[in-house]
């Protein structure tokens, strides 16, 4: 069963997506096949009004989803705040998710780390040293992290990651695909895909599955 996973560390829903499936993957026996892509070069593409409605928004709005973040966050398992930074620039994180791509679990820890330091900290991951920081903590050598991310091949890469999920209809992130077959978007279809994936797997579900948060946040 192939389950593509499109994210990217500059959302809070990717954040929570990524964790939600980590913990689907374990349930159900799905290794996810994890894509880094850039969410800004998506909505250029497709989904330009997003940033029409995101700078629309009334500090009452804005108040409200960021607490939606906490308690989602609380839910799952991890600490959501409002990052120094936001909207932030995430290309060195997703750059360096790009480099560790072939190799997916290091890819995961690295990819966590940003979000941690992002998300779960406050911290501005546009910058050098806060990247470091990210490097140290997921266990990857920063001076090849920040030559790799200066190059052209992974430029090259993570452009053509977020243009095939452009190609394959995708407007956001976390975006997935189950067998590309059928393409979920956003954090709260989790129980759908698990659901679909239950079915594939030849395995009832029942009503109430809808309703399940999966709670681990292992890596």
């Amino acid at each position: 069963m192939q389950l593509d996973v499109y994210f990217d560390v500059s959302s809070p829903w990717s954040y929570l997506g990524v964790v939600r499936i980590t913990a689907l993957g374990q349930e159900l026996g799905v290794t996810p096949n994890w894509r880094p892509v850039i969410a800004g070069g998506v909505f250029n593409a497709v989904n330009k009004s997003l940033y029409e409605r995101r700078s629309g928004l009334s500090p009452e709005r804005i108040a409200m989803t960021v607490r939606d973040w906490g308690e989602w966050g609380e839910a799952v398992g991890i600490t959501i705040v409002r990052p120094q930074s936001w909207p932030v620039n995430s290309i060195k994180a997703m750059r360096g998710c790009a480099w560790l791509q072939h190799d997916q679990a290091a890819m995961m820890r690295f990819a966590r780390a940003a979000y941690e330091a992002h998300w779960g900290q406050g911290l501005d991951i546009s910058l050098d040293e806060v990247m470091q920081q990210v490097c140290v903590q997921a266990g990857v050598d920063g001076a090849a992290y920040a030559e790799a991310v200066a190059g052209q091949p992974m430029k090259d890469l993570l452009r053509a990651n977020t243009e095939e999920l452009i190609q394959r209809g995708g407007y956001g992130v976390p975006t997935y695909f189950l067998d590309d077959e059928i393409m979920y978007f956003g954090q709260d279809h989790v129980p759908l895909l698990r659901r679909r994936i239950l079915a594939k797997q030849g395995r009832a579900s029942t009503i109430g599955d809808l309703n399940v948060l999966e709670t681990s946040a292992a890596s």
